[in-house]
Order: structure tokens, then C-alpha cells, then sequence
């Protein structure tokens, strides 16, 4: 049986939830380093850190505030975008029935939900 092309919109909600975690990961992992060279100093205490990162609809946000706030580009609004999102290992459904099976599992069909 054939699946149907997935949204366009679910793509893109799928694509921010995916590029919210990467910059949550990196986030964290700043965090971890910047605390463990604290904790080699005995006298320094580390800072305590609070940033929050959300999607509100479309718009990214930082601190409860959205990305590039009040930013046009050519009368485009920038607000609540993420630039230069490299999506090196994201994962991307294939809507074209000729290369699908290019993706599949030994024991299957790719489906995206097994990763």
C-alpha cells in the first residue's frame, strides 16, 4: 500500500521540532562544558542558566521572546525564524514513489516513526 504525501505544513512542523532539539542539544551541551571548567576552579561558582527554547505556531523563541524580533529583510519578516539551519542528519520523507524504495528496511518499508 502506498502512504500519501505527508503536508507541506507537517514537514515544516516536523523540520522546526527537529531543529528545536539540535539547538536544545547544543544548548545543553555548552552548558555541561561551561559548568565542568567551572567545576575545576573551586572558588568560582557556576552560573546558573535558565534559557528557554519554545515554537509558538511558526515563530521560534528564545527566552520567551522570538528570534531576530522586529527584523524585515526586503519586506519579509524575519521574526521567529531560525538562520542558517543545517540539517545534516535530519530525516526527510521521500513523497517520490520511483525512489522510495531506495530507503527501505532489509525487513520493510522506511517508516519514518521507526527512528
Amino acid at each position: 500500500m502506498e502512504q500519501a504525501a505527508m503536508p507541506r505544513n507537517a514537514v515544516a512542523r516536523r523540520s522546526a521540532i527537529f531543529i528545536a532539539g539540535c539547538v536544545v542539544g547544543c544548548t545543553l551541551v555548552c552548558m555541561s562544558n561551561s559548568e565542568n571548567k567551572a567545576a575545576a576552579d573551586p572558588t568560582t561558582a557556576p552560573a546558573k542558566r535558565q534559557t528557554t527554547i519554545a515554537i509558538n505556531g511558526e515563530d521560534f523563541l528564545i527566552n520567551g521572546r522570538p528570534t531576530y524580533e522586529g527584523r524585515m529583510w526586503k519586506n519579509l519578516r524575519m521574526e521567529g525564524l531560525l538562520m542558517n539551519a543545517r540539517m545534516v542528519q535530519g530525516i526527510f520523507d521521500d513523497s517520490n514513489p520511483q525512489t522510495r524504495e531506495r530507503w527501505k528496511y532489509p525487513d520493510g518499508p522506511w517508516v519514518p516513526d521507526r527512528n
